[in-house]
């Protein structure tokens, strides 16, 4: 009997421990979300037009950050990515921009290169940024 008892507390914490995993899974899954969506408004892209042409595009071709080049780059991959390559500039002053400002900077990147604008700012926090994908564009 003790033993049956030993096999079926075992089973079960096995059982709740597969199924613990299986939901920390799907909501990691739900949380991520594609830049196809809709991450960021028009007002903040232009907001970063701005920004790039003050503080970016006297080093930065425009080229680089558009079309064919971009999608090679940054296509499936996460923004994350993007947004540490953005982050780490100006070059004479890393990381000097404020978070709000990268973000305007991606938002204007992801609208020269098809991707929609949504509702809803595009959150310049890390933790934020690392929740999205940059998908193809449909």
């Amino acid at each position: 009997m003790t033993i049956t008892r030993l096999l079926v507390a075992a089973s079960t914490l096995t059982a709740l421990a597969v199924a613990a995993t299986s939901a920390t899974v799907d909501v990691r899954a739900a949380q991520t979300k594609n830049a196809s969506e809709g991450i960021y408004t028009k007002a903040q892209a232009e907001r970063g037009l701005t920004l790039y042409d003050t503080a970016c595009a006297s080093c930065h071709e425009l080229g680089k950050f558009k079309g064919t080049e971009f999608a090679n780059a940054w296509t499936d991959k996460p923004l994350l990515d993007l947004h540490t390559a953005v982050a780490s500039m100006p070059m004479d002053a890393p990381g000097s921009m404020k978070p709000a400002e990268y973000a305007e900077i991606i938002a204007y990147f992801l609208s020269i290169n098809g991707y929609p604008a949504g509702t809803t700012e595009l959150d310049g926090s890390e933790a934020s940024i690392k929740a999205i994908k940059l998908d193809a564009k449909k």
